[in-house]
């Protein structure tokens, strides 16, 4: 996973939500998790570029802060939605890491103003997916962030997991990640805490 992707231009959020591991039990098709306030991090770039990046609390950092995230493994696409403690009309984009039954997939959906809107997808070789009928939204009045993939373009996944995160990133390169289930960001595995199976709805 590249944690900093450099197609980004001036401000921005990312939100990260990473679908993974075979082993878990069967659960329901939607998840919706809850994350408390104030529990952004800033990340920290070295000078060096042989140290590793670090984190630190960011409490009064809220454009990225996560209140709740909702999974919905739906019989025709996938939803992920993320609703943002404070709304902002700056760009956004939300990034998935994709592992079902089968295969692995990286969607990443941009939206705001100025930015172009779009949602890539590719698979785990780095291989482009055509996919008709994929979408992104942002509501900013009401602070939700929102990718829509049909299910076809994952080839029709039996189920999947499901890890959050969302990081915003200014003009300037200075980054912040707020982790949706909680816990601090594993800078090490470069992925969320995951959740529970999601099997087809």
């Amino acid at each position: 996973m590249n944690l900093f992707p450099t197609r980004m231009v001036g401000p921005a959020v990312l939100s990260v939500a990473v679908l993974a591991s075979l082993a878990a039990p069967a659960h329901a098709e939607s998840e919706t998790v809850r994350d408390k306030r104030h529990d952004v991090q800033a990340l920290s770039m070295a000078d060096d570029p042989e140290s590793e990046p670090t984190l630190t609390p960011a409490p009064g950092v809220a454009d990225p802060d996560i209140v709740r995230t909702h999974i919905n493994h739906r019989r025709n696409r996938l939803v992920v939605r993320m609703k943002l403690r404070r709304a902002q009309a700056r760009p956004h984009m939300q990034v998935a890491y994709v592992r079902t039954n089968e295969h692995r997939f990286e969607i990443i959906s941009t939206v705001g103003a100025g930015f172009p809107k779009s949602v890539d997808i590719m698979r785990g070789n780095g291989r482009a997916v055509s996919c008709d009928g994929a979408d992104v939204t942002y509501n900013r009045d009401l602070g939700l962030l929102t990718t829509v993939v049909p299910r076809s373009c994952l080839s029709y996944p039996r189920w999947v997991r499901v890890g959050a995160a969302v990081m915003k990133m200014n003009w300037a390169m200075d980054m912040w990640i707020d982790e949706a289930r909680g816990a601090s960001f594993d800078l090490e595995q470069e992925q969320p805490t995951l959740g529970p199976r999601l099997r087809r709805g």
